[in-house]
C-alpha cells in the first residue's frame, strides 16, 4: 500500500492478515478517506471503527466490547482530531485498539482513566513504536496520568527504588527476567513520554536513559551475585574483586532509548602458584555470562539491553571478562588506535569494588600513553571506505552496518564517528600546526555534536530497529521546531551541510598523510 508510506501511516494492522476480505475492504476505504479528506468528521471515523470491530470481535463479547469502544471513541476522538496531525493519530488509534482487542480488561481500564486521554493522544500521534510499548502492558497507562507521582529529576535513586520493589525467588530465574523487563519498560516508557509531552528536554533524556541503564546494571549484578551465592559457586566478598568498565554512551551518560551497552569485566590476577587459578578465572567468566544472560536473554517481555563485546581483549561476545594483566597487555600492544580513543572516554560503572581504585589508576596511566597517529589515520581511512559503500547503499544491511538514511548520523560520512576522531585530532599539537582556524572548528564540532545527538535521540524514540526513509509527520515537525528550523526541507539541508563540513574537515587532515594511506 504505497499510499500508506506516502502519508506516513502505519502498515502493520495486526488484523490485516487474518480477517475476512470485508474487513480488509473497510480498512482500505478508511485509509483512503483519511488521505483524501481535508476535514475529518468524528462521526464518520467512529462509524469506520465500529464496522471494523463488529467483524473482528468474538461474538461472545461483541455487544459489551462494541459498547465500550463506542464510549471510548466519544472520549478520545475530539482530542485526537485536535492534534496537529490528526490522520496519523487516528490511524494509530485504530492500530492501538486492534492490538489490544483481545484484552477486554485493557479497554475497561482505559475507559476508567479519562485523565490519560490527552497524553495518550500525543503518544498515539507520535509513532507506532511507542504505541507498541504501551500495548505490552496496561499498567503503563498510569504513567500517562498527569497526577502520576514519580517525577524524573536525574536522580538514580528513583530508578533503584523501583527495581528494589521487585520480589523474586532465586529458584525461578525466568520469572526474574520477566520482572526486570517489566520494571525497565515502565521506566523507559516514562522517559519517552516525558520527551514527547515536552516535560523533559532531549538533552536531559539522555542522562535519564543513562542512569536507568546504570540502575538496571546494578540490579542485574546484585541478582547474579545472589544466584551464585545460593549455588555456592562463590563466597561473600567476591564482588570486591571485580571492575566493570563501560565505554561509549553509557560511559558518557549520553544514551538513547535503543543504545546498547559496551562493557568489559576486569578481575585481578592471582599469584601464579595459586593452585585453583583456573577455577578462579572461571568464577569471573561465568559471572559475566550470567550478567549477560540477565541483560540480553530474549523473553516474552523482550530484552533489557544488547551488550557489545567489540572492545574486549578477545573480541568474543562470550568473553566479557578478562584478567587485569590481559587487559593491560591488550591496551598497550594489541588494541587498535580507535579502541584506545574509546578508552579515553570510558568509565568504571561498578562502584562497590575495592579493586576499583587500583584499576582506575592503571587505566588512567594507559590513557596518558600516546596513540600512534599514523595507525589512527590508516584505520580511519579504512573505516571511511566502508562507510562510503554504506552511503552508496552498496553493502547489504546487517546488524553492525546499516544503510544510511538522510537523518542517520552515526554511520554516515561526516557523522558522529568522524566528529569523535576530529575532537581527538584537534587536541594534538602536530595537528594544530596544520589546521587553519582550529578554534572556530572546535566550536563548530561542539554544536554539530549536539545537533546530531538531538536527531539521534528522536529517531531512537520513534523507531525500534528498522528505520524507514521517511519520518512520521509529527516527528519531523517536532524535530524542526526543536532545532529552530523552518521546515523539513531546511532540516534535511542542515543535516547534509553539517555532514559535508565535517567530512571536509577530516579530509583536510587525512590529505596530510597521503603518503601513508595512499602509497
Amino acid at each position: 500500500m504505497n499510499y500508506l508510506i506516502k502519508n506516513n501511516l502505519p502498515e502493520n494492522l495486526s488484523s490485516k492478515n487474518d480477517v475476512s476480505k470485508t474487513n480488509e475492504n473497510i480498512i482500505n476505504e478508511f485509509i483512503l478517506y483519511l488521505i483524501n479528506s481535508k476535514i475529518i468528521h468524528q462521526n464518520k471515523v467512529k462509524k469506520f471503527f465500529l464496522e471494523f470491530f463488529e467483524i473482528k470481535i468474538n461474538i461472545k463479547i461483541k455487544k459489551n466490547y462494541i459498547l465500550h469502544i463506542s464510549k471510548l471513541l466519544d472520549q478520545l476522538l475530539p482530542t485526537l482530531l485536535n492534534q496537529e496531525h490528526p490522520k496519523q493519530a487516528i490511524f494509530q488509534l485504530l492500530r492501538f485498539l486492534d492490538l489490544i482487542s483481545p484484552n477486554f480488561e485493557f479497554i475497561e481500564k482505559l475507559l476508567s482513566k479519562k485523565f490519560v486521554y490527552k497524553k495518550l493522544s500525543e503518544v498515539l500521534s507520535f509513532s507506532g513504536h511507542i504505541t507498541n510499548i504501551l500495548v505490552k502492558d496496561e499498567k503503563l497507562l498510569e504513567i500517562l496520568d498527569p497526577y502520576y507521582n514519580i517525577r524524573l529529576n536525574g536522580n538514580i535513586k528513583i530508578y533503584k527504588n523501583e527495581f528494589d520493589k521487585i520480589q523474586y525467588s532465586l529458584d525461578d530465574e525466568e520469572n526474574i527476567l520477566i520482572k526486570l523487563r517489566k520494571v525497565h519498560r515502565k521506566l523507559k516508557f516514562q522517559i519517552i513520554v516525558s520527551v514527547i509531552t515536552k516535560e523533559l528536554k532531549v538533552e536531559d533524556a539522555s542522562y535519564e536513559f543513562s542512569i536507568l541503564a546504570r540502575a538496571t546494571l546494578e540490579k542485574v549484578i546484585e541478582i547474579s551475585h545472589n544466584l551464585f551465592l545460593k549455588q555456592k559457586i562463590i563466597e561473600k566478598g567476591f564482588l570486591s574483586e571485580i571492575g566493570i568498565l563501560a565505554y561509549g554512551r553509557l560511559a558518557n551518560n549520553t544514551m538513547t532509548s535503543n543504545s546498547d551497552l559496551d562493557l568489559v569485566f576486569i578481575f585481578p590476577d592471582r599469584n601464579s602458584n595459586y593452585k585453583k587459578e583456573k577455577q578462579y578465572i572461571n568464577f569471573y567468566i561465568n559471572f559475566s555470562k550470567k550478567i549477560l544472560t540477565l541483560l540480553s536473554a530474549k523473553t516474552s517481555e523482550g530484552i533489557l539491553y544488547e551488550v557489545d563485546s567489540k572492545l574486549t581483549p578477545s573480541n568474543k561476545h562470550s568473553d566479557l571478562a578478562c584478567k587485569l594483566s590481559d587487559f593491560v597487555k591488550f591496551q598497550k600492544s594489541k588494541s587498535f588506535a580507535w579502541q584506545r580513543i574509546a578508552l579515553l572516554k570510558s568509565d568504571l560503572v561498578f562502584k562497590n569494588s575495592k579493586f576499583q581504585n587500583s584499576l582506575n589508576m592503571i587505566i588512567e596511566k594507559i590513557k596518558k600513553k600516546e596513540i600512534n597517529l599514523i595507525n589512527l589515520v590508516i584505520e580511519i581511512y579504512s573505516m571511511r571506505n566502508i562507510r562510503k559503500d554504506l552511503n552508496k547503499k552498496k553493502l547489504p544491511k546487517t546488524k553492525s552496518l546499516k544503510l544510511v538514511n538522510w537523518y542517520e548520523t552515526k554511520y554516515s560520512l561526516g557523522g558522529q564517528r568522524d566528529v569523535e576522531f576530529l575532537e581527538y585530532f584537534y587536541k594534538k599539537k602536530e595537528i594544530e600546526e596544520i589546521v587553519v582556524d582550529i578554534d572556530i572548528k572546535k566550536l563548530f564540532l561542539r554544536d554539530v555534536k549536539i545537533f546530531y545527538f538531538i536527531i539521534d535521540q528522536f529517531i531512537n524514540i520513534t523507531f525500534s530497529n528498522e528505520k524507514p526513509e521517511n519520518l512520521p509527520n509529527k516527528v519531523s515537525k517536532y524535530l524542526v521546531n526543536y532545532l529552530n528550523l523552518k521546515d523539513l526541507g531546511n532540516l534535511k539541508k542542515a543535516v547534509r551541510d553539517k555532514k559535508n563540513e565535517v567530512n571536509r574537515y577530516i579530509n583536510e587532515i587525512l590529505k596530510h598523510f597521503d603518503d601513508v594511506i595512499k602509497p
